[in-house]
């Protein structure tokens, strides 16, 4: 496995640069600003409960491994 960016993820990554950089330049932000907001988002971490994994079940039924 290769951690090289190729193909459909390249053109994935830059769309997703390219709208990191509207996103900037249309809220007027400076680059200071902007990295830490890129940051506390980056640092966001969701819980996913251990009982919706695995071979276990939810509300919306049972997902086998």
């Amino acid at each position: 496995m290769t951690s090289e960016i190729t193909g459909v993820e390249a053109k994935q990554r830059q769309k997703h640069l390219s709208g990191l950089e509207y996103l900037k330049n249309t809220q007027e932000l400076s680059d200071h600003i902007f990295s830490d907001l890129v940051a506390t988002v980056q640092s966001l971490q969701v819980a996913v409960p251990s009982w919706a994994l695995g071979t276990g079940g939810t509300r919306f039924g049972r997902f086998p491994e």
